[in-house]
């Protein structure tokens, strides 16, 4: 149904003054320069082998969205992945099940057929873990030169661990989310402080992402801080005497 007007407005065209636009462009155009989100990409680039799903940037890059999306491969993939058989439909609130169902059956009649005869079923296949640790070190554009970020991923547990995530967002608010939390006071709350925030950040997937990023860093110790992280915050709270249970 999408048409090449429609297309032109609501992902990419050129105006007439010959400047890019389109609302998918524009909204892509303040995101690829965002600190954070180059970090991101770097961090992806990383941990996830190449043309891995989890690994591109679901907008679009800007790029690709002047040079080869076009209408005919938008019609494309959504013919491909926008059917039934990639379909989950959650029902929430009091409801009267049999008029459900029977609404249901009425559309999956109507859209059968465009399911294709071989689908195979995304995000099925296995990550391997990451063998070593690296570094990696982008220049971002910044509204302040003289601070940056620091961002440390890891593959953790698999989503289904309910124990495991609840544990580790407990455990992220120990140590980040309050004036006497360790990250504060070894990072923020300093007379020369580290940074300017710390926060922690589980991505569900086949395996979960997990990350911690350090923004407002003076970039004279950028390099200061994973050590600090690992050698201070971390191997401290391997021993019993350093937690406040209260």
């Amino acid at each position: 149904m999408l048409t090449a007007s429609q297309f032109a407005t609501e992902v990419h065209h050129i105006t007439g003054e010959g400047n890019d636009a389109g609302v998918v462009y524009s909204e892509m155009q303040d995101h690829e320069s965002e600190m954070e989100s180059i970090m991101d990409r770097k961090t992806k680039e990383v941990i996830y082998p190449p043309f891995n799903p989890y690994a591109v940037d679901t907008g679009g890059r800007l790029k690709n969205l002047r040079e080869s999306c076009n209408l005919e491969k938008v019609r494309d993939y959504h013919k491909k992945f926008y059917h039934l058989s990639n379909m989950v439909v959650t029902v929430c609130g009091m409801v009267n099940h049999e008029r459900v169902l029977n609404i249901m059956e009425t559309v999956e009649k109507e859209h059968i057929d465009t399911n294709p005869a071989h689908f195979p079923k995304p995000f099925s296949f296995a990550l391997s873990g990451i063998k070593e640790s690296s570094v990696h070190k982008v220049h971002c554009p910044t509204d302040d030169a003289s601070r940056g970020a620091v961002e440390i991923a890891w593959f953790a547990h698999h989503p289904s661990e309910l124990d495991t995530h609840s544990s580790l967002h407990v455990l992220f608010d120990y140590l980040s989310n309050t004036s006497v939390a360790p990250l504060q006071k070894d990072f923020i709350l300093l007379d020369d402080p580290l940074a300017s925030s710390a926060a922690f950040h589980i991505a569900e997937g086949v395996k979960c992402d997990l990350r911690i990023n350090f923004t407002g860093v003076p970039v004279e110790k950028l390099e200061n801080v994973a050590s600090k992280f690992f050698d201070k915050t971390v191997r401290e709270h391997l021993e019993e005497s350093h937690w406040d249970m209260e």
